[in-house]
């Protein structure tokens, strides 16, 4: 079971997620991590839409990794993808450079950390520990697989040109 809670906006119904392409979500996700690190103000429309808020699993904060939202539509592209931080939290950029995220329904699934990611500690001189936490860190993932891919989580939102928090609370 899962729960997403849209904070301020209007009620959510059911729906049941699409089947898409496993290299189509892998692009937007690499070209959202392109995108996302180390690049400055965007020139995104004023009224694209901007989505931030928490992930928890059981209660407690998912911790690394990152939340994609996929157009439902079949010819939508501009997916959103937001890091996940330490604290479960998550900012969502748009895949596309310099085009904000449009309005409209969302697939939400889950890309768990890779052993190969490297995370950041911002201190020098820690690559081998980076290394081995991030190992470690893709081992112990505490999210069930049915999260990983939108044709299973169930998950979704609608999204509209405001300001949105997204929590998405996931159980068991």
């Amino acid at each position: 079971m899962a729960r997403i809670v849209k904070r301020g906006h209007g009620p959510m119904k059911a729906f049941r997620s699409r089947t898409s392409s496993w290299l189509t979500w892998l692009g937007a996700i690499i070209a959202a991590a392109l995108v996302a690190p180390g690049c400055g103000g965007s020139s995104a429309s004023s009224s694209s839409v901007q989505v931030w808020g928490r992930v928890t699993y059981n209660g407690k904060p998912v911790r690394y990794g990152a939340l994609v939202f996929q157009p439902a539509a079949t010819n939508g592209s501009n997916w959103g993808v937001g890091l996940i931080s330490e604290e479960g939290k998550y900012t969502l950029v748009s895949s596309e450079k310099d085009v904000g995220l449009e309005t409209g329904r969302f697939e939400i699934f889950i890309k768990p950390p890779s052993p190969h990611d490297k995370l950041k500690h911002g201190r020098s001189g820690e690559e081998e520990e980076s290394d081995e936490r991030a190992i470690a860190i893709a081992a112990s993932y505490p999210v069930p697989k049915r999260f990983f891919s939108p044709e299973t989580s169930g998950l979704w939102v609608d999204l509209e040109k405001e300001l949105t928090r997204v929590d998405v609370d996931l159980r068991d």
